[in-house]
């Protein structure tokens, strides 16, 4: 069975905190969810979160996720996915650290999500 990967936000975390508690509880083995916390809203501004005083490995092991670990460079991320996929303990979560500056030249969606969820059906029925 093949390993799905999750990227997600810590803003968008903070709002949807349930969907860990969902994605816990069912259990799902081959899933790693990867958290990328720059403490901040970047898709929308900066605007910061409250992030920085989230402690997110606690979090999701609290919520029933059954590895969880935090990585602050690019060292520390391949190892804890090397090790989240070694341990074969699913869901894992990886928190990634990062700072909350992005390209100048950084594009944004030109697509609506509507357009977005349609290609990404298209894709799955592949």
């Amino acid at each position: 069975r093949r390993t799905v990967a999750v990227f997600d936000g810590d803003g968008a975390c903070i709002m949807h905190t349930g969907a860990l508690a969902v994605l816990a509880n069912r259990a799902p083995d081959n899933l790693v969810h990867i958290l990328f916390n720059n403490e901040a809203h970047e898709s929308v501004g900066g605007m910061p979160t409250a992030s920085g005083s989230v402690d997110w490995p606690a979090v999701a092991r609290a919520l029933g996720y059954k590895n969880a670990r935090t990585a602050q460079s690019e060292e520390e991320l391949v190892e804890a996915i090397r090790l989240s996929l070694a341990e074969g303990a699913r869901p894992a979560f990886i928190e990634v650290k990062t700072d909350a500056s992005s390209r100048a030249d950084l594009g944004r969606p030109t697509s609506s999500a509507y357009d977005n969820g349609k290609a990404f059906q298209a894709f799955l029925a592949r």
